[in-house]
């Protein structure tokens, strides 16, 4: 089993520097662009399965890499929830320390979100996920793509490699329309 664990391309809000979570945003030109880039490295890729996050962003973005195949949609994959601080803009953060969203961006493990949800939980979240398709697929010669957002990924990265929550930003990245091959993890 081979899994292609991928982040949605650009949005307007992604631009905005503003806090999507679960807002339904869907991708701008730039990021069919990104998405479209990808696709042609991923040609010779056969996608034996499509796993993707129920927001159009990473619906979209599954959908233009694999032709539009048919998307296994999973709620596991989607974005952390920000509750009351989505939409809001994390723009010049660095330099609001008494923001929550600092928390969220310099100081994960202290973050407390406001009616929306943990990074702990989305670690378990990735967890289960990839629990799951372990114990379904981890014998199979397949190819997986996996389409979700920046904490997911960043979440499932941790978990990869054992990390602290305090590490969520200072030891993963992931931009826009990007992919990571995970094996034998």
């Amino acid at each position: 089993m081979k899994i292609y664990l991928m982040r949605h391309g650009t949005t307007v809000w992604n631009k905005q520097k503003k806090i999507q979570g679960l807002a339904d945003i869907n991708l701008d030109k730039d990021g069919v662009e990104e998405v479209l880039k990808v696709k042609e490295k991923l040609k010779d890729v056969t996608f034996d399965l499509v796993f993707s996050s129920p927001l159009n962003r990473a619906k979209q973005t599954a959908s233009l890499i694999t032709n539009n195949s048919d998307l296994l949609l999973d709620d596991l994959l989607l974005e952390i929830d920000f509750g009351d601080y989505e939409s809001r803009s994390y723009l010049n953060i660095e330099q609001k320390k008494d923001d929550p969203l600092y928390n969220f961006f310099f100081r994960p493990e202290l973050y407390i979100p406001s009616n929306g949800e943990k990074i702990s939980s989305v670690r378990k979240r990735s967890k289960l996920f990839f629990l799951k398709l372990k114990e379904k697929y981890k014998d199979k010669d397949i190819n997986i793509l996996v389409v979700s957002h920046s904490i997911f990924i960043r979440s499932t990265l941790l978990n990869i490699e054992n990390l602290k929550t305090s590490e969520l930003f200072s030891k993963t990245s992931v931009n826009n329309a990007s992919y990571r091959i995970l094996e034998d993890f």
